[in-house]
C-alpha cells in the first residue's frame, strides 16, 4: 500500500468517526437508521397507507400521504405492540402489566380493557368500536367488548385462534384457525384452505408468505387461486405485485411477470397495495405507483404452478398469522408438515448463500426473512428465526446475528447464525451506525462478534481492515 493510500484511509477513518459521533439519534428523514420501516407499511384497505416507526425512544405512527409522512400524535407511553388500520381509522395497541390500552390518534385518547394480554394478531375492532380479542392464556377463546371495555360475551372457537381479521367493506370479524375460518358472532365454522402466514387481504384476495393466493368470501372461506415462487406477494385491481431489490414486479393471474417499475432506485423494504395504488418504502423513502406506471416486458416463463397441483388436503399454517393491518409478530408456531419424512435429512443447504459450520453468510443487505427462507433447503425441518435480542421474528429484514433454529425431529436440532454483508448493527441494511461501529473497532474502542467481523470483511481477506471500511463507505454513499 502506498503512502498516498495510507493517508487516504486514515483521513477516511477520521472523517467517519467525526461524522458519526456528531450525529444525533433523532427521527429525521435522510438518517435511514432512525427510520427502520422494513415490514411496517400498512393499508386500511380503502386507499390509506400507514407506517409505524420504532427507535430507542419508542414508537410513532405515521399516515403516508402524497409522498410524505404525516406524524400522528404519539401515545402517552412507548408501549405500542400493534397497529390496526380500518377504513381510514387507526388504532395503536398498548400493553401494560394488568391491562391493554387502545390509543386512537385522531381522538388523542387511550381507553383501557382490564386483565387482557392480547395474543399477537389476535385483535380486531369494528367501525362501531366493538373489540374482539384473543388472550395469550386462552387462545381458543374470543372476548367481545362493546365500547372497547365492556365485556359483552366470550365465545370459544373449535381450535386455537391464529389471528382475527376483517374485510374492509364489512363489520364482520373472522377468526383463522388450523381447521378453517370461525365466525365469532354466529358460531359457524367454515372448513377451507388455510393460508400460510403472514398474509395480506385486499379486495377479497389473500396473499400468504409462501407466495400462494386465495379468494376469500364469507360463504366458502379461503379457496386457492395460484401458487408462485414470488414472495412477498400482494394484490390490487386484478394484478399481483412483488419486488426484487429495487424493482416492483407486476404479475398476471397466472403468476407470470408482465411489467416492472423502479420507484426510487434504492433497495425496497416493504410494499402494500390498496385500491389502484401500490405503496413502496425504500428505507425512509416512500413512493406511490399505479398500474399505468409499469413498463411491459417480453414474455417470460411463468413461475406459477397450476392450481390442479395443489393438494386437496387442508393446508396448515406455519407461523402466527399476520394480517396486513397488524404489527409484525414476535411469536412463531413450528412448521407443520402433514407427511413427515421417516428418515429426515438433517442438513441445511443453499444454492444462493454460503453455509459453513453453523454460519450462513453471503446474505445481501436488505434481504427479507421470507427471501432468506426461500433460499434455503432444509428438508422437512421446522424453522424458527430469532433476532439478536432473542425474540422470535417472522417478517422484515434479516440482520447480522440473527439465529435460525431448525427442528429436524424430536431429537435433532441445529442452529445457524446469519452474516449480512456490511451490516454490523444487525438492522439488515447499511447505515451510519455500521460505519460508526467499524470506525470504533479500528481505533480500539469497540469489539466485534465473529458474525460482525465476518460482515465487515468486505474484501474477504479474513479480517476487517481499513480497506474494508473504505469499501463499506463507498457502498453506503452510493446507496
Amino acid at each position: 500500500m502506498t503512502k498516498r493510500h495510507i493517508l487516504r484511509y486514515a483521513l477516511c477513518v477520521f472523517l467517519t468517526v467525526c461524522v458519526v459521533w456528531s450525529s444525533t439519534a433523532v427521527s429525521f428523514y435522510g438518517y435511514e437508521e432512525n427510520l427502520p420501516y422494513g415490514g411496517t407499511l400498512y393499508t386500511d384497505g380503502v386507499g390509506g397507507f400507514y407506517a409505524l416507526e420504532h427507535n430507542e425512544k419508542g414508537y410513532t405512527a405515521y399516515r403516508v400521504s402524497h409522498e410524505q409522512f404525516v406524524s400522528l400524535a404519539p401515545p402517552s407511553a412507548p408501549t405500542v405492540t400493534a397497529m390496526l388500520c380500518y377504513s381510514h381509522q387507526v388504532y395503536l395497541i398498548q400493553e401494560f402489566p394488568t391491562a391493554m390500552g387502545i390509543y386512537t390518534p385522531n381522538r388523542s385518547l387511550t381507553e383501557f380493557t382490564d386483565d387482557v394480554h392480547p395474543q399477537p394478531n389476535g385483535i380486531a375492532i369494528t367501525p362501531a368500536q366493538t373489540l374482539y380479542v384473543t388472550d395469550k392464556r386462552s387462545p381458543a377463546e374470543i372476548r367481545i367488548y362493546t365500547h372497547f371495555y365492556q365485556l359483552r360475551e366470550t365465545v370459544t372457537a373449535p381450535a386455537p385462534v391464529q389471528c382475527l381479521f376483517m374485510m374492509p367493506d364489512t363489520s364482520a370479524v373472522y377468526a383463522l384457525t388450523e381447521q378453517g375460518v370461525f365466525l365469532p358472532d354466529s358460531g359457524e365454522m367454515i372448513s377451507c384452505s388455510v393460508p400460510a402466514v403472514p398474509f395480506t387481504l385486499n379486495q377479497g384476495i389473500a396473499c400468504d408468505v409462501n407466495g400462494r393466493a386465495y379468494r376469500f368470501d364469507a360463504a366458502s372461506g379461503f379457496q386457492p387461486l395460484l401458487r408462485t415462487n414470488h414472495t412477498p406477494l400482494c394484490y390490487a385491481e386484478g394484478y399481483f405485485y412483488t419486488y426484487t431489490r429495487n424493482t416492483v414486479l407486476q404479475l398476471d393471474s397466472n403468476g407470470k411477470i408482465i411489467a416492472r417499475y423502479i420507484p426510487t432506485g434504492h433497495a425496497i423494504t416493504a410494499i402494500a397495495a390498496s385500491g389502484q395504488h401500490i405503496a413502496v418504502l425504500c428505507g425512509d423513502r416512500f413512493a406511490l405507483c399505479a398500474p399505468d406506471d409499469f413498463e411491459p416486458e417480453p414474455a417470460v416463463s411463468s413461475s406459477a404452478e397450476p392450481i390442479s397441483q395443489e393438494p386437496s388436503r387442508q393446508e396448515n399454517s406455519s407461523v402466527t398469522s399476520l394480517p396486513v393491518h397488524s404489527q409484525p409478530s414476535v411469536s412463531s408456531i413450528p412448521e407443520n408438515h402433514d407427511t413427515p419424512s421417516q428418515t429426515p435429512t438433517m442438513t441445511v443447504t443453499s444454492d444462493i448463500y454460503t453455509i459453513t459450520e453453523h454460519i450462513i453468510s453471503g446474505i445481501p443487505s436488505g434481504t427479507t426473512l421470507a427471501t432468506l427462507r426461500n433460499g434455503l433447503q432444509y428438508a422437512d425441518a421446522g424453522l424458527t428465526m430469532h433476532n439478536p435480542h432473542g425474540a422470535v421474528v417472522t417478517n422484515g429484514r434479516v440482520g447480522t446475528g440473527f439465529r435460525l433454529h431448525f427442528d429436524f425431529d424430536a431429537q435433532h436440532t441445529a442452529d445457524y447464525d446469519t452474516v449480512v454483508t456490511g451490516d454490523l448493527s444487525g438492522e439488515g441494511n447499511i447505515n451510519t451506525l455500521d460505519l460508526r461501529q467499524f470506525a470504533q473497532y479500528l481505533i480500539g474502542t469497540q469489539t466485534l462478534t465473529p458474525c460482525q467481523a465476518a460482515a465487515a470483511d468486505l474484501n474477504h481477506d479474513t479480517q476487517p481492515t481499513l480497506s474494508d471500511l473504505y469499501l463499506l463507505q463507498q457502498t453506503y454513499y452510493n446507496g
